[in-house]
């Protein structure tokens, strides 16, 4: 891809540089946020996990090998 990018800033001028110039910055922010969303998305999992974790209310938890008492 940054061979790709070089070879258009090389290469176009004017308009379709701006163009590209746009295009770039606009990847850059969308895979930012992507980025953040994914890290708040793993975090709140990560919380979920360890509250049932400490709740012991996630039937998650329960024995895989049920013994009668």
């Amino acid at each position: 891809m940054a061979d790709a990018e070089s070879f258009l800033r090389e290469h176009l001028d004017g308009e379709c540089l701006a163009a590209l110039e746009r295009l770039v910055s606009a990847q850059s922010t969308s895979n930012t946020i992507t980025v953040q969303e994914r890290y708040i998305d793993g975090f709140r999992t990560g919380a979920k996990f360890m509250l049932d974790i400490l709740t012991g209310e996630s039937e998650n938890l329960a024995p895989l090998v049920q013994t009668e008492a």
